[in-house]
């Protein structure tokens, strides 16, 4: 990726804001000081918060090895393919732990954190590893450690969770589902939960989920002043990847999780230190002055891709990560160690953008994976594009279309069997927002939603290549769209979750969600799109560019059905049940009420039925139909549910049909909300 390219990522949607605060904590100086060249001739004494190296200047005030590396400024070469350290004193340190490679050593400290200077939901953080061979990557045989037992050791550990110690403006211990967007702990040693029910048999695979999962970071000043740097927004949490491998046949759960952008982490710390300024800063910007190759040197936390197609690739083994940006990361689909970053534009340089959806849409009938990048310069291009699951042309991929319209920020789109829709919501910059932009890289600070202006649906013919018809409706906005499909008459059906303008995104502020008094989510609701005889506007179209018909639309529901998933057996066709996340009617319009309840929406019949327990917030719900079921509500719901009152999560697994409980399975931690996940029946090793 060529430098210039990766200081712009201006449309980055989860631009990081930040606030600094000192914090109550350990104030005292470090009786030792040291700087690098001392570092090198001194011993690290590990478990030894103070004092850890002899010698220095008040002006290289570090604790622990993480911060020579900042000092240092240590490139990413210094380490080997394998995660070996090729430095003689990384090396002396690794010796000193027990430990051969990074990882080895992020494991042996965290399990000694109770004695550092920083807990383990900030630090100590494994350094990076570079991407290794494919043979390098295969699961080695490991000890399985039982949840119950790691239960005891992670729960002291969040006790000293870092976020307890931001300002109590920004973080309110009181808030019910607070433990939701505090910091969280990685497992990376599989672990094996205990199960409370029984899995059907049938249910084999590996369910993937990523979010946020990092909020505020320690450091100490050049003062000796320990300070917490904490995001603004729910979106610029550091990214925390899971896995769960799921075996029916044996009614057995394995877990783990791992931290993936551990050296933008040691970044912002080093920035924030260094006194940067770092309020309206993105941190991908940072990383990109930086760590232009470092597979942990970017925040991509919102979608994750099994057998994502790279082209010219068999095998389909790829784990991708990403975001509402041009901006991949591809990690072990078993350790879940990153292996790289990469942007679309490196599968095929055609496919050139800054913003692109995280959400790519998949064809399974043609084994294709279609998304879409933006370039945001004046009236945006939209640069539409597909690879195939295994495409052998060079590069790979194809170019279907370059659209040109308003830049807007879109999560998902939608594809039908003979269509792509682009839905452009009402943005605007305008001339101050232009000046914001320039001056805080803050695209979502920047911009503004337009609700005098409509919303634009872009239909783009799969086989000519090319946009043939334009609608519009009245303005609105959505993150998530269900599914579309296309009517016996030509017209297009397409299901949204949608609200008036863009609150929600605002809702998001980590300082509206964790303090006290944060009033209501706005209302928002299923409406089913309708773009009519397609056939007959697209001739139009050809005639009257600027003609644009009116897409009618109904409501589905009354009630949010966000994070939604279907039956994936019903993708691109007519349906009747959508599974989401919302909030139950008798806290609907309650403070500090966030989605406490999953729904399993009849849009047919616009009923609904619901799953929800007493101090239990759900995740998106994954809907895996059973491989003989018939019927399109004939499988199960795989969800991760934080508990609040017994601090931890579980995986819960409910019934399709009914949301009855089949059986769940707690983890040793709280996990904290996270944005997506897929289903695999592959188990990878």
């Amino acid at each position: 990726m060529s430098g210039s390219s990766d200081q712009n990522i201006t449309l980055y949607i989860a631009k990081t804001t930040a606030i600094v605060q000192e914090t109550d904590m350990e104030k005292e100086s470090l009786t030792d000081v040291p700087n690098i060249e001392s570092a090198k001739n001194s011993k690290y004494v590990p478990g030894n918060p103070k004092g850890n190296l002899e010698g220095g200047s008040d002006d290289s005030l570090i604790s622990g090895v993480e911060n020579i590396i900042l000092e240092a400024d240590v490139p990413v070469a210094i380490f080997g393919t394998e995660g070996n350290i090729q430095d003689p004193l990384y090396t002396s340190v690794l010796e000193s732990e027990g430990a051969s490679t990074a990882s080895e050593y992020g494991s042996s400290i965290r399990n000694n954190s109770s004695n550092m200077a920083y807990p383990s939901s900030s630090l100590p953080i494994s350094p990076p590893i570079s991407p290794s061979k494919d043979k390098d990557n295969e699961a080695p045989e490991e000890m399985i450690v039982k949840a119950e037992d790691l239960s005891t050791v992670y729960q002291d550990e969040y006790n000293e969770n870092i976020s307890f110690y931001a300002d109590p403006e920004l973080y309110d211990h009181r808030v019910p589902y607070i433990q939701g967007f505090s910091n969280g702990e990685e497992i990376t040693e599989l672990c094996q939960l205990s199960i409370k029910g029984a899995l059907p048999s049938w249910l084999n695979g590996a369910l993937y989920r990523i979010g946020p999962g990092l909020f505020d970071i320690e450091y100490i000043s050049k003062r000796n002043v320990t300070k917490v740097f904490s995001f603004e927004h729910w979106n610029d949490g550091l990214t925390l990847v899971h896995r769960y491998e799921i075996d029916g046949n044996q009614n057995r759960i394995r877990y783990r999780s791992r931290f993936t952008c551990n050296t933008l982490e040691n970044t912002i710390r080093e920035y924030a230190r260094n006194n940067k300024k770092v309020h309206g800063t993105d941190p991908n910007g940072i990383a990109a002055s930086k760590h232009s190759n470092d597979p942990t040197g970017y925040l991509i936390n919102m979608n994750i891709m099994p057998d994502f197609p790279l082209g010219r690739t068999k095998g389909g083994d790829h784990l991708v990560c990403l975001t509402d940006a041009n901006l991949l990361q591809e990690i072990d689909p078993v350790t879940l160690i990153p292996k790289r970053v990469f942007r679309y534009n490196d599968i095929n340089s055609s496919f050139q953008g800054d913003a692109a959806p995280a959400i790519p849409q998949r064809d399974e009938s043609h084994k294709e994976t279609i998304s879409y990048s933006m370039v945001p310069k004046g009236n945006a291009t939209y640069n539409i594009f597909s690879v195939l699951d295994e495409d052998q042309f060079d590069p790979p991929g194809h170019l279907i279309a370059s659209v040109n319209a308003k830049p807007s920020y879109s999560h998902s789109f939608a594809i039908t069997k003979s269509y792509i829709i682009i839905v452009v919501y009402p943005y605007t910059t305008g001339l101050l927002g232009s000046l914001k932009l320039y001056w805080t890289r803050n695209y979502r600070e920047s911009i503004r939603f337009d609700s005098s202006s409509p919303t634009y649906f872009y239909v783009i013919d799969r086989e000519k290549r090319d946009v043939i018809c334009v609608y519009q409706s009245h303005a609105f906005f959505a993150l998530n769209i269900l599914n579309s499909w296309e009517d016996a008459d030509g017209s297009i059906c397409l299901d949204v979750n949608a609200y008036k303008d863009d609150t929600i995104i605002h809702c998001f502020s980590l300082r509206n969600l964790r303090t006290m008094g944060m009033p209501p989510f706005p209302d928002g609701a299923v409406r089913r799109y309708v773009l009519n005889n397609v056939p007959e506007a697209a001739a139009i179209y050809k005639l009257k560019k600027n003609d644009y018909p009116e897409a009618s639309h109904t409501f589905r529901t009354d009630f949010s059905c966000e994070y939604p998933r279907i039956n994936p057996n019903f993708h691109m066709k007519p349906y009747r049940y959508a599974y989401g996340i919302s909030i139950s009617t008798e806290k609907r319009l309650l403070e500090n009420s966030i989605w406490d309840s999953i729904v399993k929406a009849d849009l047919t019949c616009k009923k609904k039925i619901e799953w929800k327990q007493e101090g239990c917030y759900p995740g998106e719900p994954m809907m895996i139909p059973r491989p003989s079921g018939t019927d399109e509500d004939d499988g199960v719901i795989l969800s991760v549910v934080l508990n609040s009152i017994a601090k931890k999560s579980f995986l819960l697994v409910l019934n399709a049909k009914t949301l009855e409980e089949v059986c769940r399975a707690d983890t040793p931690v709280p996990i904290p909300f996270g944005f997506h996940g897929s289903w695999t029946k592959k188990i990878f090793g």
